[in-house]
């Protein structure tokens, strides 16, 4: 699904898996960044760059994604 499977709670996965299911990438990449800052989820460089992007292509801000620390 996000290529974060392995570090969300199952409750979480199935809610962004329903955003994207219905093409809400909004209210899914909010989601994802606040479940991963919330729980001190730690994301790869490479993700973290892929989740900015898109924020930038989407005009968003993504304040809780800065939360989150690297992953090593």
């Amino acid at each position: 699904m996000t290529g974060l499977d392995d570090r969300l709670v199952e409750k979480d996965a199935s809610l962004i898996a329903e955003f994207i299911e219905v093409g809400e990438l909004g209210l899914d990449l909010e989601q994802i960044a606040d479940v991963l800052s919330e729980d001190g989820t730690p994301v790869s460089l490479v993700e973290r760059k892929d989740m900015l992007d898109l924020v930038v292509r989407m005009a968003m801000v993504a304040n809780a994604l800065r939360l989150c620390p690297d992953r090593p």
